[in-house]
């Protein structure tokens, strides 16, 4: 006769029960989490994780892992969440412990691939994660390993740690979305002039124009080829154009168009 179920549990597969804990001793890592708290999407995000908390509480558990050598819990991911419950402890809203579920410590790159990885909570932009891909890049990790392991393409994470140098108030602007992430890094790989002030004016004219986001205007068939022109002829050096063979001799029309096009 088959076992009678009385409740949800028995209905699973596998056991992976949450601890409640006080969130006031829940220790976040400095400088671990590569979310920009000062940014206003991320304030806005903690605004509405506090109005829902105060009527429903937590439902999503953190995740940490535990410190031998401190002997405490350290927060691997939920930072949003532990943020909001202790801003409204701060208001005066009585919350006695959060759920939390443990997982491995493991080394830093460990838990930087588990915090990318997680699929709870807002998602990183991508500045932000551009700031993590770069910690895992100073560990030794290429792109491609990067890409790999997180999920995302390798040109994804190249364009990500190229925005993270971009300045502060660049990603406010991209914070609130009057920006592409394409048309920043388009001036920053030109490397001319103040980035913040060119930006700036990118923005300034698309609003003139009506429009609320500054993207970077399509390249035409002339420019891509100019641009591919650039690019296979900007190495070659004077003194590799000596010679007066026939390849040569076309060679050094092409690279003279170059010098005409860069000075244009």
């Amino acid at each position: 006769m088959a076992k009678a179920i009385e409740r949800l549990r028995d209905l699973g597969s596998g056991r992976r029960d949450a601890v409640m804990m006080d969130p006031k001793i829940i220790q976040i890592e400095k400088d671990y989490n590569p979310r920009s708290y000062h940014l206003k999407e991320n304030i806005d995000h903690l605004e509405e994780l506090k109005a829902s908390i105060r009527v429903r509480g937590v439902l999503q558990p953190l995740l940490v892992r535990y410190d031998a050598q401190q002997q405490c819990a350290v927060l691997v991911d939920g930072e949003c969440r532990l943020r909001a419950v202790l801003s409204l402890i701060e208001d005066g809203v009585e919350i006695l412990t959060v759920p939390v579920l443990q997982v491995q410590g493991g080394n830093e790159t460990e838990r930087l691939v588990l915090s990318l990885t997680a699929n709870t909570g807002k998602p990183l932009s991508k500045w932000e994660s551009g700031t993590a891909f770069k910690r895992l890049a100073n560990f030794g990790w290429s792109s491609a390993k990067i890409a790999e392991e997180i999920g995302y393409s390798e040109r994804y994470v190249k364009e990500a740690i190229d925005l993270v140098d971009a300045p502060e108030e660049v990603k406010h602007l991209l914070s609130e979305g009057a920006v592409t992430p394409s048309l920043v890094r388009y001036h920053m790989q030109k490397r001319g002039g103040n980035l913040t002030l060119t930006i700036r004016d990118e923005v300034e004219k698309a609003r003139a124009k009506g429009k609320k986001v500054a993207k970077r205007a399509k390249a035409s068939p002339e420019s891509k080829l100019l641009a591919a022109v650039r690019s296979l002829l900007k190495g070659i050096s004077e003194d590799a154009l000596k010679a007066d063979t026939a390849i040569e001799v076309d060679t050094k029309k092409l690279y003279r168009l170059w010098q005409l096009t860069s000075a244009a």
